[in-house]
Parts: structure tokens; sequence; C-alpha cells
């Protein structure tokens, strides 16, 4: 029995969906900061109406997506193998990207692979979490956590202030009223040096 013409249509428009790229997940094969360009890949094959499964291309000319305004940014370090959201403008971003400010499209397309932006962060919970909680900045094995009032510089924060303590220490004892510095100046010193190993004591 033939399909009706309801059935057909609603084949023609699934297959029109299937076709459409809104997001994937994806991975970074190459980036240049220089440009701010990458070449992406998506970690999900493409499956069609027709049954066709095909392992997704690699994008070229990819931005990507950091924290920035006019006056400041966020710059992370994008290597290969890092993952991505890959997401998919409604319509050709060329001259966009080349020209900004508002343009005309330029062209017809719309949700095509040409036209995508990445967005570092896109990790499987196979990969894991970064092992942290709070607000935490992390480069390698140097990070800076901010909880609650406290800031802790990675794991020499006390050593930090305490080598800080220590030379202010050295100066108050050495700042004396024979070398004509008044007394006050002295104390004032090592009064810093204490609270300042206090503060190294507490985190």
């Amino acid at each position: 029995m033939p399909d009706s013409l309801i059935d057909q249509i609603l084949d023609v428009v699934d297959g029109k969906l299937l076709a459409m790229n809104t997001a994937l997940p994806g991975e970074v094969v190459s980036y240049d900061s220089a440009t701010g360009k990458a070449e992406v890949r998506a970690l999900v094959k493409l499956k069609y109406g027709d049954g066709t499964i095909l392992t997704p291309p690699v994008i070229s000319n990819v931005p990507i997506i950091l924290p920035r305004t006019a006056t400041a940014s966020l710059t992370l370090p994008i290597a290969k193998g890092d993952q991505v959201l890959i997401i998919f403008s409604q319509w050709s971003i060329d001259r966009w990207a080349s020209e900004g400010g508002l343009v005309e499209s330029g062209d017809a397309r719309h949700h095509s692979m040409s036209d995508a932006f990445a967005i570092p962060g896109a990790f499987s919970f196979k990969m894991g979490t970064t092992g942290e909680s709070g607000t935490v900045l992390k480069d390698g094995s140097t990070k800076v956590k901010i909880d609650g009032e406290k800031v802790a510089i990675g794991n020499t924060t006390t050593e930090l202030l305490q080598e800080i303590a220590t030379a202010l220490n050295d100066i108050g004892t050495s700042v004396t009223p024979s070398l004509g510095a008044p007394l006050s100046n002295s104390v004032a010193i090592l009064a810093s040096a204490a609270k300042i190993q206090a503060l190294a004591g507490s985190l």
C-alpha cells in the first residue's frame, strides 16, 4: 500500500530536519592562536534518513569562542584533542567573519557545517571533571582558587606569604633609630610581618 500524501510530506520534512546542523560535541584538530581559527571535527557520526552513516568531516576556519568584551578578555590555551561544543549558524557567517558589524548573509545556505563556532569545555563524562569545586583558575599544576573571603594560589600560598613575612621581619629588625629612621617605621613593618604570618597560617 503506497504511503499517503501526509506520510510523504512527513518523510520530506524529517529528511530536511536530519540534514540540519544545530550543535554537536567535537574536538580540536588544530588551532592557530594568531588568527583565532581552528580546525574541528564532530565526535558524533552523521546519520541520514536513508540510513547512511558518515564520519563527520574536518571543518576549517572555525572561530573559537572565549570570554571577551571590547576592553577585556580571558585567553585559554587551545590544543589538539581539546573537546568543544560545535554550534552552527542559522545563516552564512563568511561576510560577518571578514567584515564584522551588520552584514547580509551573502548566500542562501543555512545551518551549514561551513558556518560553525566552537566553544571549549564540552568534555564527556568519561573524561571526568576538573576535580575542582568553587571558583578556580587552573593551568596545569598552577591554580588560583577563590573560597569565600580567601584567595589561594596553588599549593604554595602559605610558603609564599611566609617568605614575604620573613623579608618584612628582616627589614623591620634592621631599621633602627641609629640609622636615622623613626622607631615607628620598624614597629609598623614588624606588625605587617605578623599579620601576613597569621594570614598564612589560616590558609
